[in-house]
Order: structure tokens, then sequence, then C-alpha cells
């Protein structure tokens, strides 16, 4: 076990998290430190008790990073946090336990339990044992099979690892791999960063960027998603990338991200980020990205929304959250700190007319237009976070059926990154 954390008084601090909703009446009070409070909700977790938020965060600044716990039995109040890590951190959770996925130059795992101490389980590396200076790991992703199998999304490296969440000894940590190697032959790495589990299936989204340089990423090929049979841990052959001599799907999109399963309708969604960070080339469309699906039955594909071209764009598409078979949410992007969230009618494949409301820090209403948006998380009780940054963090609360204001925040520490729950 190799737990070096660095505790930061920060981190503990317990904050009184203020959720104002307009079902619940103001009331002016303060807490302990002195922080105005104006009210008090819950998101409807059903009969769970003892179920929290669990907020990956990070610094403003990206000097340092947390990962914050709020509890939503009653009032959504903060639990604190755990121990102060590097600001490039993700959580994934089981249902019961908490991942922590330290990733560039922290690769590592470190465990906790949401029903016991703020002290990590235990901590361990996933960076190859051969690894030369300055290789990682860089994890992503952990997908969960059963307590005792998972596999570790790998960002940096093209072994994908099968591992035992539950291994009461880093040796024991490692059960296997699985190898992408095949989808990149340029560089290192396929640049795998994500994956979801289908019956019996893992479905592994690539980007297949290539690495010209530290700071030179080109964003010209398609991506790929791999699948493979969890029972033999054997790469299934879709049939759809005979021409590229690769068992897997290729993809309309470029720069894919955020892969994720809707039981509504039994899809498989994505979005292409195109090429985002790039500049703009004379003659060059950067938007070659959008919402793509995949159908898990016959490995089809379709391009559910094309993000146009550099005249008739509405911004790259960064995040997305399907809800329901009717009903999903996308964060689009003109630059840094200037991202928008627009409803997405999943009947008519088509962006709102405008941009989304809802409420931040101080109580006001504000629309979710060119600002400091981070990220998009589906919640209990038919909600949807939008994760704000900025000087006064935390998540605007908004009615998951329709993109209406539901007039409540939940504030962070720090700038949330992603979030899970636990204890559902």
């Amino acid at each position: 076990m190799n737990i070096n954390l660095n505790r930061s008084g920060s981190a503990f601090r317990i904050a009184t998290l203020v959720l104002i909703t307009s079902t619940v009446a103001a009331c002016s009070s303060s807490s302990d430190d002195g922080a105005a409070m104006v009210g008090c909700a819950m998101l409807d977790t059903g009969e769970s008790t003892g179920a929290k938020m669990v907020v990956a965060t990070r610094a403003g600044d990206y000097t340092s990073g947390q990962t914050e716990t709020i509890a939503l039995d009653g009032c959504a109040v903060s639990d604190g946090a755990y121990e102060a890590t590097g600001s490039d951190i993700r959580v994934s959770s089981n249902g019961s336990d908490v991942y922590q996925l330290g990733r560039s130059s922290l690769d590592n795992i470190t465990k906790y339990n949401i029903a016991g101490s703020n002290d990590p389980l235990y901590q361990y590396s996933v960076a190859d044992a051969n690894a030369m200076e300055g290789e990682g790991a860089n994890p992503y992703q952990l997908i969960f099979v059963s307590d005792t199998k998972a596999y570790l999304i790998r960002y940096d490296s093209a072994k994908m690892w099968i591992v035992n969440p539950s291994a009461q000894s880093e040796e024991e940590y490692k059960l296997g791999e699985l190898d992408l190697s095949a989808y990149d032959s340029l560089d290192i790495t396929p640049e795998a960063n994500g994956a979801v589990l289908v019956g019996t299936r893992l479905y592994i989204l690539m980007e297949r960027q290539e690495r010209r340089s530290q700071f030179d990423w080109v964003v010209e090929r398609t991506g790929y998603v791999a699948v493979f049979d969890t029972d033999t841990d054997e790469e299934v052959d879709t049939g759809k990338g005979a021409a590229d001599n690769l068992k897997g799907i290729p993809l309309a999109v470029t720069n894919p991200n955020n892969i994720q399963y809707s039981a509504a309708d039994e899809m498989i969604y994505l979005i292409g980020r195109g090429n985002n960070f790039g500049t703009e080339e004379e003659g060059v469309n950067r938007y070659t990205g959008g919402i793509e699906s995949i159908d898990p039955t016959s490995f089809d594909t379709a391009l559910v929304y094309d993000d146009g071209t550099e005249e008739t764009n509405n911004g790259f598409v960064v995040d997305l959250v399907v809800v329901s078979a009717t009903q999903a949410f996308v964060t689009t992007t003109n630059g840094w700190q200037s991202n928008s969230v627009y409803s997405f009618n999943m009947l008519t494949n088509t962006l709102g007319e405008s941009a989304l409301s809802g409420s931040i820090a101080d109580g006001s209403s504000v629309a979710f237009s060119d600002m400091d948006i981070t990220t998009l998380v589906a919640a209990p009780g038919d909600s949807l976070m939008v994760g704000i940054g900025g000087d006064n963090p935390g998540f605007s609360v908004l009615n998951a059926t329709d993109g209406s204001s539901m007039a409540a925040f939940v504030p962070t520490l720090l700038v949330p990154i992603n979030a899970v729950f636990a204890g559902l």
C-alpha cells in the first residue's frame, strides 16, 4: 500500500451548502462560519439514506484539487472533502465505494467508502512497472463489472487494465490487460478516454489523435470504439472496421468523448468535439464533431447531430447528458470559459433556440451562455446539475424533464470537474 498524500486544512473544512428551491420558503439565518443561508432542500433519492454526491474539484488556478462529498439526507450539506491532491482528478463509483483517479503525472487510484471516514482504504499506482521516465498511464475512468472485476481506461497507454477493485494489496490489484495498440500505429496510444458497459460487452471510446510533439496534436483521423466481451476479455469483431483492418466501430465524428448508454431507448451516445483546440486554418473545417449514436445490437452508427461548419456552427459540442428517449442536454463552446448549455430534442435532433438559465451562488438567475460551464451531471429526482466555475463555484440545479430552472444552487469549495452518486 502506497499512500503519500498532501493533507490540506482547507480540504477538511465543513461548509454548509445552500440549496435554494422554489418549493421551499427562504429563511434568513447564518451558519457557524457566518455565511448567509437562504433556504434548504434536497434531491429526491427515494428511500435511500446515507446517499452522497461525490465531486472531483480543482482550484481555479489548477494548483490543487480535492474530492468533496455532499450528503443528500435532509438538507444538502457538505461532509468536507478527502485529502487534497493535484488538480487533474476524476471520480468513479460502484455505488458504495468511491474511486479517485489521479490522472496525468499522478497515475494512481485512491479508494474511499462513503459510509466510513475520510481516510483512504488504499492508494495504488496504475503506471506500468517498466515505464520509462516521462511515460505515464493517465487513468480516465473505472468501469465496474463486479466488486472484484473492473476495467481501467488509461489515456496515455495502449493497454487498458483489468483490475480487482477489492484487492487487499497493490500486487493483487492488476488482473490483466486489454490491448488497443492496433488502433494507433503512429504514436504511443489511441487515446482511450472512456467506456460503457452494456450487458456483457465493454465499449471503449478512442480519440486516435496524432501526437506530433508535446504541444502539437492533430485531429484528423476518425474516432473508433472497440468492443470486448467481458466474460472472455476477447475483442469482438463488429464487422464495421474491415476497411481499416480493425475489429471495432469507426465513427463519423472526430475527437470523440463522453460515451454513455441510454436505457430508455437502448442506444449508446457519444460526442465528437472536432478540432476544438486547433487554430483556424484557411480552407479547413474544424467542425467535424457532433452527437453520434451506436446500436449495441447491430453496431450500426448514426450521426444524430452535426456541429456544422465554420460558417454555420453553434459552437463545438463538448458535453452531453441523455436523460430520456426524448430529452438530452448539450454544452457547446466557443473558446476558453465561453460555454453554453442547451436543451436537445432527441426526436427532432435539434438544439434549443436559446441557452438555458438557472440560479448561481448569489441567488440570481443567469443565462448559461458564454460562461464558465465545467460539467453536466444527471442527478436523482429528475434533476440536472450544471457545474459552474469562477470565484463562486458549484452546481445550478435544473429540471431534467424540460430544462427549466429549479431556482437552486449547490456550492462547492473548489471548481467542480465531474461527480458521481453513491449510496442510492
